[in-house]
């Protein structure tokens, strides 16, 4: 292994943008579009080093090829240095991150200059006690068979044929059940035949709306249908959640007009698109007409513990009235 040492300093221009080029060391680009001048902060006739570190094998044939191409005004280098370098452990894994999900905590982090394999490591103690847990050679692991409610600490370290490096910043996590999320959108706490709702909470934007007077049919929960979130603007939920599988439930009912084609608009279930152009009344055959709009969704680490749902208006605005995230069986 070797350390290329390329020394550079503009003393032709004395501003940016007048000299580009690129450089690339045994075929790689290393420098792309290059400005020398940009690179020593905006300044001319002063030096500047760019440093690489490159693994030589037998199928350099011994030589280190670095080469220089211009892009704009030419290219130069004034000294190269390739110095021995002693080979090291990866250093520490950057950007760990656990998320707890129901008897299982995901990790995923960033990848180790050189390294070939991590090791993940497990307490139930911050800062002490760690136990190996896995050994993968990709930048993610989920640990599994953990107890629900206990918090358990992590740190990965990586390794190549030198050895181990240090371990990562630690993390940690608390894995648990799924479980349902009700809420009634637009209203307060309300204890139904499905279940109990929580007062209107997780969204963004949109106005909390109540109706009087409806008599709404099609449901046991008429009070559910009778106060809502919209209208004019994309309004969102994000529903906290642990990874697993869930039924989305979305209550609706059109208490305003009675007739179809008065009100159209768009709802995305996790990033999907799972309504379009959706007009309540005609999905449910009349106006205060309850009806309920179900998918299934899979939560996973990437969604770091919540799942959003966009409501987009294309005519005369949108709205829901309650929505249910249920565990499936």
């Amino acid at each position: 292994n070797y350390q290329v040492n390329l020394h550079f300093a503009e003393t032709g221009y004395t501003s940016a943008g007048q000299r580009k080029f690129n450089v690339s060391i045994n075929g790689t680009a290393v420098l792309t579009n290059f400005d020398v001048f940009v690179a020593a902060g905006n300044a001319a006739n002063k030096a500047l080093v760019k440093q690489f570190n490159i693994a030589s094998s037998s199928a350099n044939n011994g030589v280190i090829s670095i080469s220089f191409t211009a892009v704009l005004s030419g290219a130069f280098v004034n000294a190269i240095e390739v110095i021995p370098t002693t080979p090291q452990p990866p250093p520490a894994p950057t950007g760990l991150v656990a998320t707890p999900g129901n008897g299982q905590v995901s990790l995923v982090w960033n990848a180790s200059p050189e390294a070939t394999s991590y090791t993940v490591k497990r307490s139930t103690t911050s800062g002490s006690g760690y136990a190996t847990v896995g050994s993968p050679t990709a930048t993610n692991f989920v640990n599994t068979s953990l107890t629900n409610g206990t918090t358990y600490y992590y740190v990965v370290s990586a390794s190549n044929s030198v050895g181990e490096g240090p371990n990562s910043a630690e993390v940690s996590a608390t894995p648990s059940a799924a479980t349902a999320v009700r809420v009634n959108s637009g209203g307060p706490a309300y204890n139904g035949t499905i279940g109990a709702f929580l007062a209107d909470t997780y969204s963004t934007g949109g106005n909390a709306i109540t109706r009087t007077s409806r008599t709404i049919t099609n449901t046991s929960d008429p009070t559910l249908y009778l106060t809502l979130r919209g209208f004019g603007t994309p309004f969102s939920y994000s529903m906290p959640v642990v990874p697993g599988n869930y039924s989305v439930k979305l209550h609706f009912a059109e208490t305003a007009y009675t007739s179809a084609n008065q009100r159209k608009f768009n709802v995305a279930v996790n990033g999907t698109q799972v309504l379009s152009n959706f007009d309540v009344f005609a999905a449910a055959g009349a106006a205060n007409k309850a009806i309920v709009k179900t998918f299934p969704v899979t939560i996973t680490s990437a969604n770091n513990g919540t799942l959003p749902i966009v409501f987009t208006p294309v005519l005369s605005g949108a709205f829901v009235n309650a929505i249910e995230v249920v565990p499936a069986p």
